[in-house]
């Protein structure tokens, strides 16, 4: 028997209608992520003042390491310490 034809290809329907659905939540993430630009906090001041306090806490924090490395070869029993003061002497 042949088919009865509904008048409409049932796969470019489906297909028709998750073209539609991809287009409207492109459409809302779109408007989402315009809503949260508007909503954005962007300080540009604030933001420097942020990177210049990181980067001296970097800085800081690396000088207190050299330091303490400093100090742990000036200890007098330390190996290099020894090979300076037999060359001295």
């Amino acid at each position: 028997m042949p088919k009865k034809l509904s008048g409409q290809n049932s796969k470019a329907v489906a297909a028709k209608a998750r073209k539609e659905e991809k287009a409207a939540a492109e459409k809302a993430r779109a408007e989402q992520l315009r809503e949260d630009a508007l909503w954005a906090d962007s300080d540009k001041h604030r933001d420097k003042k942020q990177v210049g306090i990181t980067s001296l806490c970097v800085l800081y924090t690396t000088r207190v390491e050299n330091d303490k490395k400093e100090s742990k070869i000036s200890a007098p029993g330390h190996p290099i310490n020894l090979k300076i003061d037999m060359q001295v002497v």
